[in-house]
């Protein structure tokens, strides 16, 4: 179920960073890791901690319910 998860924050996050126009590298820069890093995120295979997700949030205007909504059972 994790790595459900893990896949389905990643598609929202990558089509979030899609629709406001950012590039993978701005993005990975935001949440503070390499573009790699956040290239796995994207295609969840790997599970991004708050920390990184926090600066990318407050850059969209969401919140963390926001991006979870309809996510979790």
């Amino acid at each position: 179920m994790n790595n459900e998860i893990s896949r389905l924050v990643g598609a929202r996050l990558e089509a979030l960073r899609k629709e406001h126009g950012v590039t993978l590298a701005s993005a990975a820069v935001m949440a503070g890791v390499c573009v790699r890093t956040y290239r796995k995120f994207e295609r969840g295979e790997g599970i991004i901690c708050v920390d990184h997700v926090l600066p990318l949030l407050r850059y969209y205007k969401m919140t963390m319910d926001q991006l979870l909504e309809g996510l979790l059972p």
